[in-house]
């Protein structure tokens, strides 16, 4: 919905690395990177570390408020275009269209 170049936006926070050692933590993330998170890893997503601090946690908004804005927020502010002439907004239009459709047919079958 936000197209292939957005998967810079995402950001894979790890927490609780004050309950495992070092070791345990990095094998524990190496582990989310290679096999879980994958896909968007190769598509410019990124992992970051949430010490539970307030520095560790600036740090990350501050990392992702250096990203490029959504498809959806160019259509809408740059743009000037409604939630429903944009991609994203087409494409739920579209899907609830066909949910719709599908309901009618159902309770088509089910009066007779």
């Amino acid at each position: 919905m936000c197209g292939k170049d957005y998967f810079k936006n995402v950001i894979f926070v790890t927490t609780m690395w004050d309950e495992v050692s070092e070791e345990v933590g990095s094998e524990r993330k190496q582990d989310l990177r290679s096999d879980f998170w994958r896909e968007m890893i190769n598509l410019g997503s990124t992992s970051h570390r949430f010490q539970g601090t307030t520095e560790s946690a600036w740090k990350i908004i501050n990392f992702l408020a250096e990203r490029r804005p959504l498809q959806i927020q160019r259509e809408m502010v740059d743009d000037h275009l409604p939630l429903q002439l944009t991609a994203a907004g087409g494409a739920i239009i579209n899907r609830l269209f066909v949910l719709w459709s599908a309901m009618k047919k159902f309770q088509k079958g089910t009066k007779r």
